[in-house]
C-alpha cells in the first residue's frame, strides 16, 4: 500500500516543488533516477539473494527502511499552490 501511495505522489511533490520553467526537466531527472534505481535494486537484490540467501536480503530490506524512516522523519509536507506557509 505505502508502496502505491509514493508512486503516484512523489512525482507530484517534484512537480509541486520544482519552478514552472524547470518542471520538465525536473520530472525527466525524477524518472531517469527511478529507472535507474529499479535496475540497481533488483542487481543488488539479486546479488544479496545469491550471497547470503533470502535472509540476508530481507535484512538488508529492513535497514534500506529504517535509514529512510530516520531520514523521512523531519520531513514537512509543502503548503499547496497558491497558499503561503504561514497560513
Amino acid at each position: 500500500m505505502s508502496f502505491n501511495i509514493l508512486e503516484a505522489s512523489q512525482p507530484s511533490l517534484v512537480s509541486r516543488l520544482a519552478p514552472p520553467e524547470s518542471r520538465g526537466a525536473a520530472l525527466g531527472v525524477y524518472n531517469a533516477l527511478q529507472s535507474l534505481g529499479l535496475f540497481a535494486g533488483g542487481a543488488v537484490g539479486g546479488s544479496l539473494v545469491k550471497w547470503g540467501g533470502t535472509q540476508v536480503l530481507f535484512a538488508a530490506c529492513c535497514a534500506a527502511v529504517a535509514v529512510w524512516l530516520v531520514l523521512g522523519w523531519g520531513m514537512k509536507v509543502p503548503p499547496p499552490k497558491g497558499k503561503s506557509a504561514g497560513h
